[in-house]
């Protein structure tokens, strides 16, 4: 799994090949079709999100959209749409 730090700040689209935690600050779009997405306690995204599954523990502005699941914890916010089956 990889992860984008706390301190870490990235704007514009991110794909992958493999699961990714974000714990920084990303604002663009995220693609990671076949893989799981978290976004962890420190993690604050403005983004649209498709991915295989999405963890929410952290601050989500913008769609997510995944092909299995979606969970957002107690701790978790999101503002805009979500979509799975």
């Amino acid at each position: 799994m990889a992860t984008i730090g706390q301190s870490i700040v990235f704007k514009g689209e991110l794909t992958g090949d493999e699961d990714l935690e974000i714990e920084g600050q990303v604002d663009g779009n995220v693609n990671l079709t076949n893989h799981q997405l978290t976004i962890g306690a420190n993690g604050r995204l403005k983004a649209e999100v498709m991915a295989k599954s999405i963890i929410v523990i952290g601050q989500v502005k913008g769609n997510l959209t995944a092909t299995e699941r979606i969970e957002i914890l107690a701790a978790g916010v999101v503002e805009g749409d979500v979509r799975a089956p």
